[in-house]
């Protein structure tokens, strides 16, 4: 469970992290 909920954030944060390093 705890690890599921590990990946999904780690999704999102990759997610977020592309969208920055695009608009910078």
């Amino acid at each position: 469970m705890r690890v599921l909920n590990l990946e999904s954030v780690y999704e999102s944060w990759n997610s977020l992290f592309h969208h920055y390093i695009l608009w910078h």
